[in-house]
C-alpha cells in the first residue's frame, strides 16, 4: 500500500475499498479531517481506496472519523476485531449516543444471526453440506423442501413453489423479499430457494461483503463477482464453482482454498502470479495483468479464455499456454494470434476464433495447431454453438432445438438451456482443405 496524495478534484474520482480500524504504527501519518499527526500507538481508521491503477489510503483519528460519519464509523467497528472494539469503545467513552448505536446494530446482527441458526438444524445443515456438490440436484431439493415446510419456515414454500415451476407468482415475490433483503453495493439472481450468482461491487466495507456472503439465503451461491476489493477473499460458500476477480489487489492468493472452484476470471488484478488451485480446470484472461500463474500451479485447467492479444506472451513464458487442451479467443478477430501460438510447438485440442476466415497459408499452420478449429459466424442457427457469457465451457454441438428448450452438449456435460438463451453459432472449419 503506498500514500498518495491527489488534487480534491481527483480524490472524488477514487472507489472506496475498505475502511478498517488499526493501530497506528508510527507518528508520521496525518488525519485527512483535522489535518494533525496520529500518534503511534493511537487507534485510526483506515480507508483505502482505488484511482485507476493506484491504491490510496488515508488515515483518520478514530474521534475524528466518528464524529465526521457516524453511521461509516458504527460499520468500521462491527468489523473490528474483538481487542480492537473493546479499545475503540473505551476511548469513545464520551460518545454516548454513538456507542448506544453501535450496541443497538450489535443486537439487530446478532438476533439475524440468531434467526439463521434456527432456520439451519442439524439435519438442514447436513443437506446442505450434500447440496453444496450439486446445488440444482432436484431431488436434495425436495427433501429440503419438505424438511423446511415441516418446521413451517418460508424457504420450504419458496423451494416448493420454484421446483414446482410455476410462473413467478406475488407469493414467490414476497418470499425473495422476507428472505433476501436489498443489500447495497449486491446484486443477485436467484436459483432453487437460494440466490445462485452474487456480484459484489465496490463494498462500503468487508464487513458488508462478509455479511452478504454469509446470509443464509447465499448458502449455495455458485458463481461471484468481486469488484473492486481489496485484501484476501472473505468466507464464500462452499458451492460456489465460478468466480471473476476485476480491479481486485491481493485476492488471488485465496482462491487456492476454494475447493470447488471450477472457473476463474481475472481483469485488472495485481497479484496473479500468487494463484495456486488444485480445483480449477478453466481460466479466464482479461486485460490489465502484468502476470500470471505458471502452469504448475493449476495441474487441471484444461480451457483458457484469451481476451487481449496482450496476455499472450505472458502466457507462454508462464507455460500455462502450452498447458491447456483447449483456447478460446473470444474478442480476438483475426489472424494475429497465430504466430504466436506456432511459436510454441505445441498442439491443442480446439482452438476457437471469432469473425476468422484463414487463407491458404494461416490454413496450412491450423493443421498443424488443432484437429478441431472453429470460428463464430452469424448466418444461421448453426449445429456448433459458444455461449456467450461462458465461453470456457468451449465447443458445444447442439442435440436438440425447439421452441422450449436448446440442449447442448459441451465437454463438460449436456445442458438445457431455454430458447432466449444467448449463444453464438460457430462453423467448424476444415482446416484440411486448400
Amino acid at each position: 500500500m503506498r500514500d498518495v496524495t491527489a488534487p480534491e478534484w481527483i480524490r472524488t474520482l477514487a472507489v472506496l475499498v475498505t475502511v478498517r480500524l488499526q493501530v497506528s504504527p508510527s507518528g508520521r501519518a496525518t488525519c485527512r479531517t483535522c489535518e494533525t499527526r496520529i500518534a503511534q500507538g493511537a487507534l485510526r481508521v483506515a480507508a483505502t481506496s482505488l484511482l485507476f491503477d493506484q491504491t490510496i489510503e488515508r488515515f483518520h483519528h478514530l474521534t475524528c472519523f466518528v464524529e465526521d460519519d457516524p453511521n461509516a464509523a458504527i460499520t468500521v467497528l462491527l468489523a473490528a476485531p474483538p481487542e480492537l472494539r473493546d479499545a475503540a469503545e473505551q476511548a469513545l467513552g464520551g460518545h454516548g449516543a454513538f456507542l448506544h448505536s453501535v450496541a443497538r446494530a450489535a443486537a439487530d446482527r446478532a438476533s439475524a444471526v440468531a434467526a439463521s441458526a434456527v432456520e439451519f438444524d442439524d439435519d438442514t445443515e447436513a443437506l446442505l453440506t450434500r447440496l453444496a456438490e450439486n446445488p440444482r440436484d432436484g431431488a436434495l431439493l425436495s427433501v429440503l423442501q419438505d424438511h423446511l415446510q415441516e418446521r413451517g419456515l418460508p424457504r420450504g414454500d419458496l423451494i416448493a413453489l420454484e421446483l414446482s415451476k410455476v410462473p413467478d407468482s406475488a407469493r414467490m415475490v414476497e418470499l425473495k423479499r422476507l428472505l433476501w433483503p436489498v443489500v447495497k453495493d449486491v446484486r443477485v439472481t436467484w436459483g432453487t430457494g437460494f440466490l445462485r450468482t452474487m456480484i459484489i461491487t465496490n463494498p462500503a466495507s468487508t464487513a458488508d461483503a462478509v455479511e452478504a456472503l454469509q446470509h443464509p439465503s447465499a448458502r449455495l451461491v455458485e458463481e461471484l463477482v468481486m469488484d473492486r476489493w481489496a485484501g484476501p477473499l472473505p468466507p464464500v460458500p462452499a458451492s460456489l464453482r465460478r468466480l471473476e476477480l476485476r480491479q481486485c489487489q491481493g485476492a488471488c492468493a485465496s482462491v487456492g482454498t476454494l475447493e470447488r472452484l471450477h472457473h476463474l476470471e481475472l481483469s485488472d488484478v495485481d497479484d496473479a502470479e500468487a494463484l495456486r488451485s488444485a480445483s480449477l480446470i478453466s481460466l479466464g484472461v482479461g486485460r490489465g495483468l502484468s502476470a500470471v500463474p505458471r502452469a504448475g500451479a493449476l495441474p487441471l485447467v484444461r480451457t483458457l479464455v484469451v481476451s487481449t492479444f496482450e496476455s499472450l506472451p505472458l502466457l507462454v513464458s508462464a507455460g500455462l499456454l502450452q498447458h491447456v487442451k483447449v483456447l478460446v479467443f473470444p474478442e480476438l478477430w483475426d489472424g494475429a494470434a497465430l504466430d504466436v501460438l506456432a511459436e510454441t510447438g505445441s498442439t491443442w485440442e480446439q482452438l476457437l476464433f471469432p469473425r476468422f476466415r484463414p487463407n491458404e497459408a494461416q490454413r496450412h499452420v491450423l493443421r498443424r495447431l488443432s484437429p478441431c478449429t472453429a470460428v463464430m459466424h452469424v448466418e444461421g442457427p448453426g449445429q456448433s454453438i459458444l455461449h456467450d457469457s461462458r465461453p470456457e465451457w468451449g465447443l458445444g454441438r447442439v442435440r436438440l432445438r425447439t421452441n422450449a428448450a436448446l440442449e447442448v452438449e459441451f465437454a463438460s456435460g449436456v445442458r438445457t438451456f431455454s430458447p432466449g438463451i444467448r449463444v453464438t453459432p460457430v462453423e467448424v472449419l476444415d482446416v484440411s482443405a486448400a
